[in-house]
């Protein structure tokens, strides 16, 4: 379980990351979008907020969209719907240019939602807030990383059916093998909008409910040591009953053996806690490494000598709980070769 504990924190801060990352430029995308002609003109009375978009213009020509900053990628072309199902969209464009090389796409859902996707990447199969029976629009754009944003795509609607389709098992892929982690992405169709997922790995449960997420990355795992990860899928909000079982293997990568070296002590080893709470919060410098790059990097952490925690490849636990009295707290770097570094440690009263 400590695994599971593990992988979970960290994908917690790095959403609380991206969140802090994206979202005030995403609230100005959305309405730069509205504001350059796209087809967000309201929405229906007759339904849930937020969910139906109206593309009736009482005739009138949509404005015209005002030109793209100088500089900007061109726009992306022939957007369209490659599939559906009763649970999600599968889009596709012709890919952007730009002149710096260096962009992404936002891709725009008129159920309140921005997602963004890589550069390389024109593909997106859409889950996210979609309900049995409505109809949605989705356009796609541009970004370079100098915030200059291309027009608008076309734009495509689509109307989800209104009775399920049948729920496939989820198709699982493999998206990074390191020597000690597993990253995985998992989907199923059909059934309802609301799919929930059990997760394997070597016959052990590792979510004791079932997850609507549709990745993970594994980590403790042993090096050159092969891993059967299996995924089931849950309709009816996660109470109704499974799919068959899809399962991969998958083979962590061999260690090191010219890596003799610890990483660097975790430097700026601080805490914070209220006075008089037990509770605790840990923040340091990330250490480096001669091979490893610091998102792989292992800390373990210490309270009074007894393991509390494992994170990988972060400088921040939210969450630790002392005693009353004097607490040593201890972290310990280790790379993917199994080498420490010298302990970091600082002394804590409460």
């Amino acid at each position: 379980m400590r695994e599971n504990i593990g992988s979970k924190r960290i994908r917690r801060i790095r959403r609380k990351l991206l969140v802090a990352r994206f979202s005030t430029r995403a609230f100005l995308f959305f309405v730069m979008a509205a504001l350059g002609g796209s087809v967000f003109a309201g929405l229906s009375p007759s339904i849930p907020s937020g969910f139906t978009v109206s593309a009736d213009n009482h005739g009138k020509k949509p404005p015209k969209p005002p030109p793209a900053p100088a500089g900007a990628p061109t726009a992306p072309s022939n957007l369209r719907v490659t599939g559906m199902t009763s649970s999600s969209v599968s889009l596709a464009w012709d890919p952007s240019t730009d002149n710096s090389g260096s962009f992404f796409y936002q891709v725009l859902f008129s159920g309140g939602l921005l997602q963004t996707v890589p550069q390389m990447q024109t593909s997106l199969v859409w889950t996210a807030r979609l309900a049995l029976g409505q109809t949605y629009t989705f356009l796609v754009y541009a970004v370079d990383f100098e915030g200059n944003q291309s027009n608008n795509s076309n734009t495509v609607s689509v109307t989800i059916p209104s009775s399920p389709t049948p729920l496939t098992p989820p198709v699982i892929t493999v998206t990074d093998v390191g020597v000690r982690h597993v990253s995985l992405e998992w989907l199923a169709t059909g059934g309802t909008p609301t799919l929930r997922y059990l997760v394997f790995k070597d016959g052990v449960l590792l979510n004791q409910q079932p997850t609507a997420d549709l990745s993970d990355t594994f980590y403790l795992l042993e090096p050159s040591t092969t891993y059967t990860f299996t995924i089931q899928a849950r309709d009816r909000f996660g109470s109704g009953p499974l799919t068959a079982t899809s399962a991969i293997a998958v083979t962590t990568k061999p260690s090191n053996p010219n890596d003799i070296t610890p990483p660097s002590m975790p430097g700026n080893l601080t805490e914070y806690h209220f006075a008089g709470d037990r509770e605790m919060t840990l923040d340091w410098t990330q250490s480096v490494d001669d091979y490893d790059a610091q998102a792989v990097i292992r800390y373990d952490i210490y309270v009074n000598g007894v393991l509390e925690d494992i994170l990988i490849g972060t400088s921040h636990l939210q969450t630790l709980y002392g005693v009353f009295g004097v607490n040593t707290i201890t972290v310990i770097a280790t790379d993917t070769a199994g080498n420490q570094s010298v302990a970091a440690t600082i002394t804590v009263t409460i």
